[in-house]
């Protein structure tokens, strides 16, 4: 009597118990199971995948049909649910590789986990193999990079970085061509995550960038949005200098565009004509 009771009230949390599809499960059998998915049930098949394939995806009403079939009622906030094959190899080396990668170009990133998974099936990493990581990679905290075997092969993989990175980022409002300065701008640390340029990390008060374009208060300040300060402005007087090997010549002219240290522009002399010239200093240039 006491067996059926308890059989009976088992039977009930399992009618009224809430079960919500997550997003995304690992297996390792190519038959999923209800206890895959949820352990406190039996272990029904509900599909199988085909062998050796590394992700599955199914859309969660045909997972939530199929369930019901055994009298389980699931919900899912996702649409499509997940599979992803599991592995046991050690993948040490590989997280090296990717971390260094990584703090070369952002010397100062935490990096917190890394997840890496070969995008088709493998039992294990081959005993000889050089990392290939594509080299705009660095720029995004997620991306695919290959191993090149000995004998030539390609070997996919995929991975995912979680990692912190403090970054300049602007206190108010910097005009364009406004000079960066600890008064404009602070550092910030945040999630790493994808730039479309390396972020910049520090600048002190005797930086000689200026902002490329207007920027907002709050936003990342990234190596494509500043430029250099312009050592000679537009319509300004410079000092133009003709060396010809012991010849040294200096004359008045106007620049006709801004330019930054080397910067090649164009200048007009007093008698209009205009000739090439490369800048050398403040408010001075070399005709070349």
């Amino acid at each position: 009597m006491k067996q059926t009771l308890l059989l009976f009230i088992l039977t009930c949390k399992l009618l009224f118990a809430q079960f919500e599809l997550e997003k995304e499960y690992a297996f390792e059998d190519d038959t999923i199971y209800s206890s895959t998915l949820f352990s406190q049930l039996e272990s029904a098949p509900l599909f199988s995948i085909r062998p050796k394939k590394m992700t599955h995806r199914i859309k969660a009403k045909e997972l939530i049909r199929l369930f019901k079939k055994q009298g389980i009622t699931v919900t899912s906030k996702a649409s499509v649910i997940t599979f992803k094959r599991a592995f046991s190899f050690d993948m040490t080396s590989l997280h090296v590789r990717l971390s260094a990668y990584y703090e070369k170009y952002y010397p100062q990133i935490d990096i917190t986990a890394l997840h890496v998974r070969p995008k088709s099936y493998l039992e294990a990493l081959p005993e000889n193999f050089t990392v290939e990581i594509p080299p705009k990679n660095f720029h995004h905290h997620k991306g695919t990079f290959y191993l090149k075997t000995s004998n030539k092969r390609r070997l996919f993989f995929e991975y995912r970085l979680e990692a912190t990175l403090p970054v300049l980022v602007a206190k108010r409002t910097i005009e364009r061509k406004e000079t960066l300065s600890p008064f404009n701008t602070k550092t910030q640390t945040l999630l790493f995550k994808s730039f479309k340029s390396a972020p910049l990390s520090q600048v002190d008060n005797a930086s000689r960038w200026c902002a490329k374009i207007r920027l907002k208060e709050g936003r990342v300040l990234l190596e494509r949005n500043i430029q250099s300060i312009p050592l000679v402005k537009r319509n300004q007087n410079v000092i133009a200098v003709i060396k010809n090997g012991a010849l040294h010549v200096e004359l008045s002219a106007i620049a006709k565009n801004d330019g930054a240290l080397y910067d090649m522009i164009t200048i007009e002399k007093s008698n209009g004509e205009q000739l090439k010239a490369q800048v050398i200093g403040s408010n001075r240039v070399e005709i070349k």
